[in-house]
């Protein structure tokens, strides 16, 4: 697929699908009607459900240092070049959040009642 003023791809879909695939970013479900359907997976357990103080939707984002993946979460406002508009917490690791909501969800529902559960 490709829209007017757009640049010509400079890796071939089977090569591109490759590398989404060898690093993991692609899973394959089957939907309703049993096909199978292309799902993209950040592994961000908030995603779309994370707001900042000021009522900016948090996305998944990371950095790379010596090989290390540090995931966190960051303010669309700061993503967007508005850090005025971000709010006080405008980015935030994504392992210290995801285990805080975790551990909130124990406490209200039990350890028992917490179950991987597709999304």
């Amino acid at each position: 697929m490709s829209f007017e003023g757009e640049q010509k791809a400079i890796l071939d879909p089977r090569t591109f699908e490759r590398v989404l695939h060898w690093r993991g970013q692609v899973l394959l479900k089957t939907n309703a009607n049993g096909s199978k359907v292309k799902h993209f997976e950040s592994g961000a357990l908030l995603q779309g459900k994370l707001y900042d103080d000021r009522g900016n939707l948090m996305g998944p984002s990371f950095s790379s240092k010596s090989g290390v993946r540090y995931r966190f979460y960051v303010s669309s406002a700061l993503l967007r070049g508005r850090k005025a508009a971000a709010g006080s917490v405008s980015r935030t690791p994504a392992a210290e959040i995801e285990s805080a909501v975790l551990a909130a969800i124990q406490l209200h529902q039990g350890p028992d009642d917490i179950r991987d559960q597709p999304g």
